[in-house]
């Protein structure tokens, strides 16, 4: 029963996956203007940080009755875990794009002009 109440959840997060993929370009753009160290700094910042997040929230999660009762997620639980999901990927999109303006940066300095 629980991959039941999860798929509309996996299907949300599919949907954000495919509506971030757009503005990933445009975080990218904007943060081309910042250092390279400071780029540095937050995508390591925004990865850890996504990490923390999907550890706690499971670790919350599972820990509290509220969320989850016999092997099933309560509407609760199902609500804390599609925020948690999406709050990782965010923070993780957030680290592709600054991922993506060092690379960008690294090859562009490397072409000879």
């Amino acid at each position: 029963m629980l991959w039941l109440q999860s798929l509309p959840i996996f299907t949300a997060w599919l949907i954000y996956i495919y509506v971030m993929r757009f503005r990933v370009q445009s975080i990218r753009e904007r943060s081309i203007g910042l250092s390279r160290g400071m780029r540095i700094a937050l995508m390591l910042a925004s990865s850890g940080s996504a990490i923390c997040v999907l550890l706690g929230g499971l670790w919350m999660i599972l820990s509290q009755s509220i969320f989850a009762q016999e092997g099933t997620l309560t509407w609760l639980g199902m609500v804390a875990v599609g925020l948690v999901g999406i709050l990782f990927l965010w923070l993780e999109m957030m680290a592709l794009a600054l991922t993506l303006s060092l690379a960008v940066e690294s090859r562009s300095q490397g072409e000879p002009q």
